[in-house]
């Protein structure tokens, strides 16, 4: 198996990543990087596969229990409902929010790697609390949907 390396905390993260978020003075980020082929796939393909096959809904049902605003009904605009806020050459940006903060997902797939970041900005006191229990789950489930995005994509390869 493939290590999926995780960098947990702002300050730590690899240089670049913090710039394709768009949130001003994010409270939390941690970055997952697992080295793979990016084969003929955009990176708005790898985050579809990622959040709707593999993660599909049970990601739906976490979602919703954090109380993110998203619009689960397939749309060119939203990839499993995180509204599709910019596209870059090897990676897109998923934005979400809630009453008590903002949040996005951005997936790229360059220098030999698949890569997941979640950036998180806190716009209630409650914030800290909601995501901090939330973020240790979050946490144990990122390596294995990376490792199952790359398994389902490379399938389709063949």
């Amino acid at each position: 198996m493939t290590p999926v390396t995780e960098h947990v905390g702002v300050a730590v993260a690899p240089a670049g990543v913090l710039e394709r978020s768009s949130l001003d003075h994010p409270a939390y980020l941690d970055h997952y990087a697992l080295p793979t082929d990016p084969g003929p796939w955009t990176a708005e393909q790898w985050a579809r596969v990622m959040f709707s096959d593999v993660g599909g809904a049970r990601a739906q049902a976490i979602w919703r229990t954090l109380m993110l605003r998203i619009d689960p009904r397939p749309s060119p605009d939203r990839v499993a409902g995180w509204r599709l806020d910019a596209v870059g050459d090897d990676w897109v940006r998923l934005h979400a929010e809630s009453w008590w903060g903002r949040a996005q997902l951005i997936v790229r797939h360059g220098d030999g790697a698949l890569a997941l970041t979640t950036v998180m900005a806190y716009d209630h006191p409650a914030a800290r609390v909601i995501w901090g229990a939330a973020s240790a789950v979050h946490r144990r489930v990122v390596p294995g949907l990376l490792l199952g995005t790359r398994r389902t994509l490379e399938r389709r390869r063949v």
